[in-house]
């Protein structure tokens, strides 16, 4: 029997990195009603962040294995926020949700 297979084709790399390996501890947000908020409150319901609306997006179980939630405002963008070891949310720092690196086709 002959086996021939493909090993010599280039995968494509992203240019930068998507995920930093800077970990930074968690500053639990300041504000009471904000916690209280983020904990109890209802996907799709408005808050105010930062004197701004902002539509609550459902908790999910992150990668990172904690749970999390996004906050979205109309001018501001998205707010990201989880929760720590002990049950306070705070908020996180941006990370690429969306990216799409364009790259050339790969040819055999």
């Amino acid at each position: 029997m002959l086996f021939q297979g493909c090993t010599s084709i280039s995968q494509p790399t992203a240019s930068r990195p998507l995920v930093e390996h800077k970990y930074v501890v968690s500053t639990p947000v300041e504000n009471d009603s904000m916690q209280r908020s983020l904990s109890n409150i209802s996907a799709d319901a408005s808050i105010s962040i930062d004197a701004k609306a902002a539509t609550l997006g459902p908790k999910y179980f992150s990668a990172s294995g904690v749970i999390c939630r996004s906050a979205e405002t109309q001018y501001s963008g998205q707010y990201l926020f989880c929760q720590n070891a002990l049950k306070q949310w705070y908020r996180v720092k941006s990370v690429i949700s969306t990216y799409n690196e364009n790259i050339s086709e790969v040819k055999p």
